[in-house]
């Protein structure tokens, strides 16, 4: 621990909860008293951070006449004032006073539904003492209050703490231990279901009285049958409106100027998805959901876009930029399986052989045989991406920069896992792909490979039914050289003009195709290369686990001679493959 902390000068957060009971008996009068911080440690990401409440501590010089009132600390958006600001009994409380505009009234009947439950404070750190791994802040400036959707501490808050302790102890007196105990496993339950979007399975859990441990390895059990969810987590973030808020530029442009001022918002998701991730960040952690990577993966082609550096606004249109030419990305559309979100290492349990039946004499024994099982484990491995942008890109920039940010980053991490999906060497770091996952089926074509031919078809997919596993998203994937080789390749040599391996349908033996030049066109097999592939397969058997934050770093310094901040994002992900009889593939033709 640095015992030489120095003040920060950025603009810091802390968050408390409104006592809804009291906005709600205050009807027309539009004001709440509310609790502003305390002194509650909060995790600084490698230390803990105490807010001193002394009488000598508080700067109060700004709240002499009251301080403004803001929405998710937007300083342009003013929803009313905080007046009468005191240190009472070790925290910093206030009147919030709202406004008569439309905005004020639409935030304050928020606040008396339930729906906006926090005040975070802006404050200036002028001096700190530290003490081993916690810092306490012994002098600081209060600067301006906000109502905000994500706290960045949701276990302390007069209303919830006060409410949460009556009621518990309520139910341990009427109730007994055996009913609170009861809740406490309907409520894990249901949760874990929810989160992995299982709720049927607790649902019957939940009736059958099964335990939360048993609950949750049939969940794993699960997961690989599991739909990817349909409304992402945010990384713990649950106010959608407040994650679609989020702007990319203006972090990094807080983050190169060390000024958080007008990024609040930012500063809280990232404060928030650092806590709850439990990743160890070498810039600041994103949800994943700011960068949509499955989506990018599922859609198949997205434009990504380029450096920036013509982006500098000189009209100019932003919307008919020419990116640079990148592979398709086609796991996600053939029917890939995400694990989303997924927390530490994760563990599958699969049955490798089942119980056999046989037939016996009348009185005799019947002959006893066991399932064998095994796992499939899944642990983060990292994926970067790095660009380069001008400074002048960054702040001059039109609105679409925002966009241009976040898929630029995206496309290239989702090629990546695409790539090493299809054929990652599964050592230096990477996952391992289907290409050279051990047991899938093999046709080969030749010593040194050879055309491709329409009797391959038939035959890759008679390794996987031999296996019983012709089922699921069946289809086909490989590169554009044999496609162009297949759409003149005849079924047969006597077959009528036109009766080409692939013809216009786009398919092959009746099934989807996916193309792309992630597959690799550059095999070697005897004296024979630049050999290409084909995976036929069930590729829902395909498990992408997908760790959720981004990990983005900003260094403004190594190309600082030239102007520009390079951005790096790290993404954490593993690859899969459930049963490797659902694949088979060809890794020796030859299309020239």
């Amino acid at each position: 621990m640095n015992t030489h902390i120095k003040p920060q000068a950025a603009v810091l957060y802390r968050t408390l909860e409104i006592d809804i009971d009291s906005a709600r008996a205050a009807g027309s009068a539009r004001q709440v008293e509310a609790s502003l911080s305390s002194e509650a440690p909060i995790d600084r990401g490698g230390y803990l951070e105490i807010l001193d409440h002394g009488a000598d501590a508080v700067d109060l010089g700004r709240a002499k006449d009251g301080l403004p009132l803001l929405a998710h600390h937007d300083a342009t958006d003013v929803i009313g004032i905080v007046e009468n600001i005191r240190v009472v009994a070790g925290k910093l409380r206030g009147l919030l006073r709202f406004g008569k505009s439309r905005r004020a009234l639409e935030v304050w009947n928020d606040v008396k539904d339930g729906i906006l439950r926090n005040v975070s404070i802006g404050y200036a750190v002028k001096s700190t003492t530290p003490d081993g791994d916690t810092v306490r802040v012994t002098s600081w400036e209060l600067l301006e209050a906000s109502l905000v959707a994500i706290p960045a501490d949701p276990s302390v808050g007069v209303n919830r703490t006060r409410t949460m302790e009556n009621q518990n102890e309520r139910e341990r007196s009427a109730l007994g231990d055996g009913v609170e105990a009861e809740r406490h496993r309907v409520r894990e339950i249901v949760a874990l279901g929810q989160q992995h979007n299982e709720t049927d399975i607790a649902a019957e859990a939940v009736g059958d009285g099964t335990p939360v441990e048993k609950f949750r390895a049939k969940l794993l059990s699960a997961l690989g049958q599991a739909k990817p969810l349909d409304v992402a987590d945010y990384g713990g973030h649950r106010d959608q409106r407040s994650v679609q808020s989020f702007s990319l530029l203006k972090a990094i442009r807080a983050s190169v100027d060390n000024d958080w001022r007008d990024a609040g918002l930012e500063r809280e998701i990232i404060g928030e998805t650092q806590h709850r991730s439990g990743l160890k960040a070498r810039g600041m952690l994103v949800p994943s959901a700011m960068f949509a990577t499955r989506s990018a993966l599922t859609a198949g082609a997205v434009s990504g876009l380029g450096d920036g550096s013509q982006m500098v606004a000189t009209d100019h249109l932003a919307d008919r930029f020419v990116d640079i030419l990148r592979n398709e990305t086609v796991v996600g559309g053939l029917g890939a399986t995400f694990l989303a979100d997924l927390d530490g290492d994760v563990s599958i349990p699969k049955m490798t052989a089942g119980a056999t039946a046989s037939w016996v004499a009348e009185g005799s024994a019947a002959s006893e045989s066991t399932p064998t099982f095994t796992n499939i484990t899944m642990s983060p491995k990292t994926v970067s991406a790095r660009v380069s942008y001008t400074r002048q890109m960054l702040r001059q920039a039109s609105p679409d920069i925002e966009n241009l940010l976040r898929r630029d980053l995206v496309r290239q991490i989702a090629v990546a896992v695409d790539t090493a999906a299809l054929n990652g060497s599964g050592s230096s770091n990477q996952p391992t792909g289907v290409l050279n996952v051990s047991g899938i089926g093999s046709v080969a074509l030749g010593t040194n490979g050879a055309a491709p031919t329409y009797a391959m078809l038939p035959s890759l997919e008679k390794e996987i039914a031999i296996d019983n596993a012709l089922r699921g998203s069946l289809a086909f994937c490989t590169d554009p050289k044999v496609i162009s080789k297949l759409r003149t390749t005849a079924k047969q040599s006597s077959g009528v003009e036109g009766n080409f391996v692939m013809n216009d349908d786009g398919r092959l033996a009746g099934y989807r195709v996916g193309v792309t030049n992630s597959m690799p066109s550059n095999l070697t097999k005897g004296s024979g290369s630049a050999l290409s592939a084909l995976i036929f397969g069930n590729w829902s058997d395909l498990l992408i686990g997908e760790w959720g934050a981004i990990d983005l770093l900003v260094d403004p310094y190594t190309n600082a001679d030239s102007g520009q901040v390079r951005v790096v994002a790290f993404s954490f992900v593993d690859i899969a493959v459930r049963h490797a009889q659902s694949f088979a593939a060809v890794s020796d033709i030859v299309t020239t």
